[in-house]
């Protein structure tokens, strides 16, 4: 079962693009949630080529609800759970486009 972990900042559901730094063609859309200090997704079922450990580097791409806007990250693995085939994954966000950064950044404190 996955750890409880302290909420610092609000949520927001949202889909995922992910793939691995190091194979960005083979990518895997997922389900999870997004806050200004990182993200979580869940009930996904991995690719054999996706990277999955702590410590990994993803890229991502989601969607920040309500905006219509797409931003492209990279983000670092924490916390992966594998019990039961369902996977959870939590990470924090690491690096973005700097456009992508102010326009993630001006979303958040409007929304929040």
């Amino acid at each position: 079962m996955a750890q409880y972990m302290a909420r610092d900042f609000p949520r927001h559901d949202t889909s995922f693009f992910v793939s691995c730094v190091d194979n960005p063609i083979d990518f895997q859309i997922c389900r999870g949630n997004v806050s200004k200090s990182g993200f979580f997704i869940h009930n996904f079922k991995p690719t054999d080529d996706l990277c999955l450990s702590p410590g990994n580097e993803l890229n991502l791409v989601f969607r920040l609800p309500g905006a219509g806007v797409w931003i492209k990250s990279t983000g670092l693995i924490l916390y992966l759970d594998t019990q039961n085939n369902v996977f959870e994954m939590r990470g924090k966000l690491l690096r973005h486009d700097p456009i992508d950064l102010s326009i993630l950044k001006n979303w958040l404190l409007n929304d929040s």
